[in-house]
Order: structure tokens, then sequence, then C-alpha cells
């Protein structure tokens, strides 16, 4: 996820991903070691209950999502922002 705190928190060597609602610690673990080949110190799991939305006489509910915070080492690092 890129947003103003996320970036801020890339200062204290912590990355921000949007996740599936069913996943846990350890798959979040696994995935990020086979794809970036680092090993997380710290993950912490935020649920984002979805905001509820009207168009004109409608109303709606936008999706709930998880993100989890993951913390690396200070020796690790994660290439986010390669093309932009």
């Amino acid at each position: 996820m890129i947003s103003e705190k996320a970036t801020d928190l890339a200062q204290f060597n912590k990355y921000v991903f949007a996740v599936p609602f069913t996943v846990n610690k350890m798959e979040i673990k696994e995935k990020i070691v086979s794809i970036y080949g680092v090993k997380p110190i710290k993950i912490n799991i935020v649920k984002k209950e979805g905001k509820s939305v009207r168009h004109g006489r409608h109303l709606g509910k936008k999706k709930n999502f998880k993100k989890a915070i993951i913390t690396l080492a200070p020796s690790d690092k994660i290439e986010v922002y390669e093309g932009v």
C-alpha cells in the first residue's frame, strides 16, 4: 500500500501490504520470504471495516480489508518504489 503513513513507516524499516482477509501471520511471513527473500522480524495485522457509502438514494458499503505491517531487520530492505 502506498499512503502517507506507509511512506513514513519506511524510515523505520516497516512496510505495509494489503493482504487477503483469510491469511494469518505465518502465511504472510512465508510469502514475504518467498517473494522478497527477506525474513521479517515482526508482523502486525490490522483489520479495517469497510466504510458506508452513498450514491444518491442508494446506500452501500465498501469491502472490509486487512493490512499487514512488516518489520524488517536494519540490514534488510525491500525495493517497493522501483517504478514510481
